[in-house]
């Protein structure tokens, strides 16, 4: 583990950021997945444990069926008329600036040595998005000298004997074969970022892009339902991973590998088909989930107004009873209710807008945050964002009604969630305020 404590904050140190000290990486009983990132010292809900610099960041691969759209592999901005790059690579890029960038040199050269296929000339597409998909596999290149190639060594790989996705595409969409050392790393390095990489989201023309990346510190850390962390991005892309809650020195700094608000069934489902493990966390162990009931559903029996849960909720094929009446319920009958409830929201179209039903909404967003002892998480900040800018649109709608005492409780109101997104976001606190008038 020292080498590879090391091997991190060297990267750290020469990408330029700050060493935040109070953590190492470490194996042992300390962590739940034989290694992990461990702390060395306390911290408080708040606080910088590290900042993180990616190895990889690339776009998001266009799907079969032509779902997703293209940014620019190099400023990442969303291309909307996107043409290939006038060097020969065949990326998309937002013009002759993006494709003149020194990032963007090498890996072009290397991609046009490889003689990009040129097809459907008729429909004048000069972009490819075979080649456009192959982007990560391309920049897993990037770091096959020199001393960070330990990284391929050492982070974690999904496990699967099946051909990469992306290096595939980049061989059907080349003229020239792949080196075979060349295609080892890329498919090393695409098996890297299938277990590791995070989404990283960057904003761009008042626009939200996803991206994935690859975080050398965060790569070690272990999931947890409850994670005691949450992050964000800077304009350079580096991670920003801060304290949600306290956590003591000898404790594990833990990530959520999926979505914190979606119940256990569809927690492990995503963990087990992505990440290939299953979650024993306590929160996973507890079928009320801490008492939200999240995956509970209705008693089926006639005038029993009892929840249904699962006996077992780590197991899917667990049989489910009623709290109440303790009617038993098998997973296929459940999975058959889960199928008739999606088919019943798709054809129903909710007004969100409604302001008092949004507030509603997030007033028990806020709740069940507070439930799931999430602490100050990514989750936490966006709810109080959405339910400041409701109580704003009130206080407006309502202004000519009510009288300053009134209007003076809302401005408070408003200030305190606006202080405690701003914490959690690093957004400026005094930064787009709408003063009620």
């Amino acid at each position: 583990m020292d080498d590879i404590n090391d091997c991190v904050k060297k990267y750290l140190s020469q990408s330029g950021v700050k060493d935040y000290g109070g953590w190492t990486i470490c194996a042992g009983s300390a962590t739940v997945a034989g290694r992990g990132v461990v702390a060395t010292r306390d911290y408080n809900a708040g606080d910088v444990i590290f900042v993180d610099v990616p190895l990889i960041v690339s776009p998001r691969a266009i799907g079969p069926d032509g779902t997703g759209s293209p940014v620019c592999p190099v400023c990442y901005a969303a291309v909307t008329t996107p043409i290939g790059c006038p060097c020969g690579c065949r990326w998309p890029v937002c013009g002759r600036q993006c494709a003149d960038r020194p990032e963007h040199r090498d890996e072009c050269r290397y991609v046009r040595q490889l003689r990009p296929k040129v097809t459907n000339k008729s429909d004048g597409q000069t972009w490819s998005v075979g080649i456009y998909n192959a982007i990560t596999a391309v920049r897993g290149l990037s770091i096959r000298r020199g001393e960070y190639k330990y990284f391929l060594d050492v982070l974690q790989k999904k496990l699967t004997e099946r051909p990469t996705f992306e290096v595939e595409e980049l061989k059907r969409n080349i003229s020239m074969q792949l080196d075979e050392n060349d295609e080892q790393i890329m498919t090393t390095t695409c098996k890297i970022m299938d277990a590791n990489c995070f989404e990283t989201i960057v904003n761009r023309y008042n626009k939200s892009i996803s991206l994935k990346g690859l975080y050398p510190v965060a790569s070690f850390m272990n999931h947890s339902c409850v994670p005691n962390t949450m992050h964000n991005f800077d304009v350079k892309l580096q991670m920003i991973v801060k304290a949600s809650l306290p956590i003591y020195k000898g404790q594990e700094i833990t990530t959520n590998y999926t979505n914190s608000i979606w119940p256990t069934s569809l927690r492990q489902h995503h963990l087990l088909t992505s990440k290939q493990f299953i979650c024993t966390c306590s929160r996973c162990c507890d079928s009320e989930e801490f008492g939200t009931e999240l995956a509970a559903l209705n008693c089926i029996v006639k005038n029993c107004d009892g929840r249904i849960l699962p006996i077992n909720p780590l197991s899917k094929m667990s049989i489910w009873q009623c709290k109440i009446c303790t009617k038993l319920v098998t997973s296929a009958e459940m999975i058959c209710f889960y199928k008739d409830i999606e088919t019943i929201m798709k054809s129903i179209s909710l007004n969100l807008e409604q302001l008092l039903y949004k507030e509603k909404l997030c007033v028990e967003m806020l709740d069940l945050v507070q439930k799931l002892r999430l602490g100050q998480c990514r989750l936490l900040g966006l709810i109080s964002q959405e339910h400041q800018k409701v109580i704003s649109e009130k206080a407006y709608r309502f202004r000519r009604k009510w009288n300053t005492k009134t209007l003076n409780v809302f401005e408070e109101q408003i200030r305190k969630l606006k202080e405690i997104y701003s914490s959690i976001l690093d957004e400026d606190v005094n930064m787009n305020t709408n003063t009620i008038q």
